[in-house]
């Protein structure tokens, strides 16, 4: 039995760097969007990296959305973005509008030099971050 919690103690020990990792942060999205077909009602969402922090020459990433009150979740492979700007300090989502249907675009974790590209999003011409435009950013709940 002490060689199990042993074992056990050890295995979390190792996973705590990892966990920090995908921790995530939670944002509130105020409108119904959509992740690789998926449709998300409007609510407060947990965005994480179930792989953790890509390396600075990975070419994919990961992002999982999950609700808050478990409701839904969806897991997605993504592809790596630069910003085009400066480096993003804070934690967002950028949404885009196709169709009349806004679709989860972007995820940016503070301070990492790259974001996670959504796959299956409608790439057009960057706008005003307002909801009257083609796109939109969400900032991270505090």
């Amino acid at each position: 039995m002490k060689n199990v919690l042993a074992t056990l103690l050890l295995l979390a020990l190792a996973c705590a760097p990892s966990f920090a990792q995908t921790r995530g942060f939670r944002a509130s999205v105020p409108f119904a969007f959509t992740i690789a077909g998926q449709t998300f009602a409007p609510g407060t969402y947990q965005f994480q990296r179930p792989l953790g922090k890509p390396s600075a020459d990975s070419a994919v990433g990961m992002i999982a959305v999950r609700n808050v009150d478990g409701s839904a979740y969806k897991a997605v492979m993504t592809a790596l973005a630069r910003p085009a700007g400066d480096q993003p300090k804070d934690c967002k989502l950028v949404f885009k509008k196709h169709g009349g249907q806004w679709q989860l675009s972007q995820v940016w974790i503070g301070g990492d030099t790259q974001g996670q590209q959504l796959p299956n999003v409608i790439q057009g011409t960057d706008a005003v971050l307002a909801s009257s435009e083609p796109e939109v950013a969400i900032a991270e709940l505090r």
